[in-house]
């Protein structure tokens, strides 16, 4: 059996880091239930394995940018004008698998590795 599609919709955008913004994401909506619950299973596995916790709420969203720590105080202002400006277009995200990914920083920029993909729903 093939596995199945899981879709979300885009939403609004956001930033992570307060005022000075790391991070540009897109959340998303409509069937987030089934990516809520393997968070909270992913987050119960690591917990299981001595990881603590994540004392933020979590909420589901696609990263679309990181911004640089010596950019922030410069991109604070611009971000949310340009935000403002911005309509994220209506679309349907239709995701197939997830990926557990490694991430390395380096001065360049990070580099990611995929370490293990598991596909959603079907058996």
């Amino acid at each position: 059996m093939a596995p199945r599609r899981t879709n979300w919709r885009s939403g609004k955008l956001g930033t992570f880091g307060g005022s000075r913004p790391r991070v540009l994401w897109v959340d998303l909506t409509g069937h987030v239930d089934a990516i809520r619950r393997l968070q909270e299973r992913v987050e119960s596995a690591m917990n299981g394995l001595g990881f603590e916790r994540e004392a933020r709420g979590w909420s589901p969203h696609v990263t679309l940018a990181r911004i640089r720590p010596e950019m922030a105080r410069e991109a604070a202002g611009a971000i949310p004008r340009a935000m403002s400006d911005v309509e994220t277009p209506p679309g349907v995200i239709s995701v197939r698998n997830v990926s557990l990914m490694r991430s390395t920083p380096r001065p360049s920029g990070a580099v990611y590795e995929r370490i293990a993909a598991f596909p959603l729903g079907g058996g």
